[in-house]
């Protein structure tokens, strides 16, 4: 016995990137197709919130100085986020 697995709706695809629903629909008439294209370009925006989060979490540990890579992850960066994190688990 074979299963088919139903395609999601744009809404459903928009809960799963975080945007409000009806965001692709610019109109009554907007067909399926480029809301699936527009929320497949896109990034999800609590990913991308998170990620944001992080960056300015470092800068703030990092005291907001300059940090130069230079082939790999800044040394001063790994151990000051490791440190961070330390704090947070006491």
């Amino acid at each position: 016995m074979g299963y088919v697995v139903r395609r999601l709706t744009p809404v459903e695809c928009e809960r799963l990137q975080g945007f409000p629903d009806g965001w692709t629909k610019i109109d009554e008439g907007t067909p399926d197709t480029p809301r699936y294209k527009a929320l497949g370009n896109s990034m999800a925006v609590p990913v991308m919130a998170w990620i944001g989060e992080r960056i300015q979490m470092v800068d703030e540990i990092l005291g907001g100085s300059d940090v130069q890579v230079h082939g790999g992850e800044p040394q001063a960066a790994v151990q000051a986020a490791e440190k961070g994190q330390e704090g947070q688990r006491r």
